[in-house]
């Protein structure tokens, strides 16, 4: 598949996207992101749900220079009874080259994953394994913000973290801002109906605001329903530009400050 099309001016960067999953969904990974890079993509943080994806992930963009990782278990495993055998692995990808941070991890109350305790169990033990590592984590948050402070009551991350395409009501974000999250925001934050996701993202000081595409899933609006990519994400820098009224520059400028304090790039 290579007749996708590219939105970008030029300076952004996609704080989350899954190589592996657009894949699945035919694209050719390494072509469309060596065409957002030559496009002014500036950078790509591709993020696992497994101890099963890393191997292949970093076969797959390992010598891109501009792709660094996340490697973590999502909240679907959390009734695996290989468990401590897969916090194991994930504990020694770490200390793989370009690893920027723990994740995708979290609490899912919408989908019929394990029980909310055994999430909230994996959760506060990918915390503790993140502090071990002077790591940021990466928090997956589906009707679960009661969950993730009780989680985070019991270990809290003792670095800045991200509160993945957030969705949650508006009036969580002070408290996940109080324990020292910040947010990113999908393509979801440009639908027509989705007036709540906005309110959240104008809540959320500039200087702790992050863009994702969360690829292959959520393409902004006008391309919403079709497969999202990087190259996409120029669109949501557009709308949240114009929603916040900054010049949007000027939010490239402060959203590449954010990323190079949580992840170091």
């Amino acid at each position: 598949m290579t007749d996708y099309e590219i939105h970008l001016a030029g300076g952004e960067i996609d704080t989350h996207a899954h190589a592996l999953h657009m894949q699945e969904r035919g694209l050719d990974v390494q072509t469309l992101l060596g065409d957002c890079f030559a496009s002014g993509l500036q950078a790509c943080i591709d993020i696992g749900t497994s101890e099963t994806d890393v191997t292949e992930r970093v076969a797959l963009l390992g010598n891109v220079r501009q792709v660094y990782f996340a490697h973590g278990l999502y909240p679907s495993n959390a009734d695996r009874t290989d468990l401590d055998s897969a916090l194991s692995s994930i504990e020694r990808s770490l200390s793989l080259p370009k690893t920027v941070a723990l994740g995708e991890i979290g609490i899912d109350c919408y989908r019929n994953y394990a029980t909310p305790g055994l999430q909230r169990e994996l959760l506060v033990q990918q915390v503790r394994m993140a502090n071990r590592h002077g790591l940021p984590i990466i928090v997956h948050n589906r009707d679960a913000e009661d969950e993730l402070l009780a989680a985070f009551a019991e270990c809290r991350p003792e670095r800045e973290g991200v509160m993945h395409c957030y969705s949650g009501p508006d009036s969580y974000v002070e408290r996940f801002l109080d324990l020292g999250f910040s947010f990113s925001f999908g393509g979801n934050v440009t639908f027509r109906n989705a007036q709540n996701i906005r309110n959240a993202m104008i809540k959320v000081p500039l200087d702790r605001l992050l863009l994702e595409t969360d690829a292959p899933y959520l393409a902004p609006h006008p391309r919403r329903g079709r497969t999202n990519h990087p190259g996409l994400i120029g669109l949501t820098y557009d709308l949240v530009a114009e929603t916040r009224s900054i010049p949007r520059g000027d939010l490239v400028a402060a959203i590449r400050e954010n990323v190079q304090r949580l992840f170091g790039i």
